[in-house]
């Protein structure tokens, strides 16, 4: 079920929100843009970004940057990377509401491996793109207060953020439909607001890891199995999230720079149907072809942090690799994943 926010609805969420002045702000199912409307009026400095999946419906919100994805559409962040920044200070909400009680959604990002209603499904999503500290205001169908498919929901949701109850339940907010809803506002709880940070750093700023891919490429039948220490490794170095194969280096690039990853480094492929034993963590410095992407971190228990994660959350991480041929993953995608890790772990 899709409907539009009446004007007292959207001027009351707005109306309630505790960020001060957001530059960015967003709805990810604008419908005729019910709710940025006031968030303008509210903050008219503030630049404003739009989606939905009707582009007949955007109405009179010309000054807001639009988009016309389906928001749990796994390409969305590749069809709206030119577009829309990675996160925002104010995220306004008005899911979709769906009543089959049988029927489980996933959201995208750090929370795709919870099943859940369709507007839970849409916060979690949203969720994954809200500024350190940043502020989401929702309105939510009252089925997801209690209801037993989002029951765990409700646990991650209480673990990381802190939420409010702006209004109550009520069954008049949308005129025509008989539906219970509620007004919530979410923050980032504190204790996880540094890690966010250290993550959204702008590259002038140190992160906690550094992302490099290989250099080196020989065709397979030149190829020779090093049996020293020495050696470069390719995707099929690597078995059962073991490096066991090592390929020589030819003369003539003995003398040559190569990008090095150190002990402690997450390895894995940036090309290829990947698979969960195409993932290891290094024990020594290694020599990658250009096919791998290395992840070297500053603390030895961060790698071991979000080598778990890569594997506990690989069935979403494996989604990622996309292209109309071979299957593909883009340092940026690689990097976001890591800072959910980190913000979550």
């Amino acid at each position: 079920m899709i409907s539009y926010t009446p004007g007292d609805t959207a001027n009351a969420l707005i109306a309630a929100a505790t960020i001060n002045e957001p530059n960015s702000i967003v709805d990810f199912c604008a419908g005729n843009g019910g709710l940025l409307l006031p968030a303008l009026a509210r903050w008219p400095r503030a630049t404003l970004y739009a989606n939905d999946v009707d582009r007949s419906s955007f109405g009179t919100l010309a000054d807001a940057t639009w988009s016309f994805v389906n928001f749990l559409d796994s390409g969305f962040d590749d069809m709206v990377r030119d577009e829309f920044p990675l996160t925002f200070d104010l995220i306004l909400l008005n899911p979709p509401f769906a009543f089959d009680r049988a029927q489980l959604h996933e959201a995208r990002g750090r929370f795709a491996d919870i099943r859940c209603s369709l507007a839970f499904a849409f916060l979690f999503t949203a969720l994954d793109y809200l500024d350190a500290d940043g502020e989401l205001l929702a309105i939510m169908p009252t089925s997801t207060l209690k209801s037993e498919r989002d029951s765990t929901a409700r646990r991650q949701l209480a673990k990381f953020f802190n939420s409010r109850l702006i209004s109550g339940p009520r069954y008049n907010r949308f005129p025509g439909l008989d539906v219970s809803t509620y007004l919530i506002g979410l923050r980032l709880k504190q204790e996880v607001k540094s890690a966010v940070r250290i993550a959204d750093s702008r590259p002038s700023i140190h992160l906690p890891w550094q992302l490099t891919r290989g250099a080196i490429s020989q065709p397979k039948a030149k190829r020779v199995l090093q049996t020293g220490r020495q050696g470069w490794i390719h995707t099929t170095s690597i078995q059962s999230s073991k490096i066991v194969d090592r390929y020589k280096l030819p003369a003539s690039m003995l003398d040559v720079g190569h990008k090095v990853v150190g002990e402690q480094s997450i390895v894995l492929p940036r090309v290829g149907r990947v698979k969960i034993g195409d993932i290891a963590l290094t024990s020594r410095p290694e020599l990658l072809s250009d096919c791998l992407l290395g992840v070297t971190f500053d603390d030895r228990k961060l790698a071991r942090l979000v080598y778990d994660g890569l594997k506990d959350k690989f069935s979403s991480f494996a989604k990622l690799y996309t292209g109309t041929g071979a299957p593909y993953i883009t340092h940026k995608i690689v990097s976001d994943f890591v800072r959910k890790i980190v913000m979550v772990g």
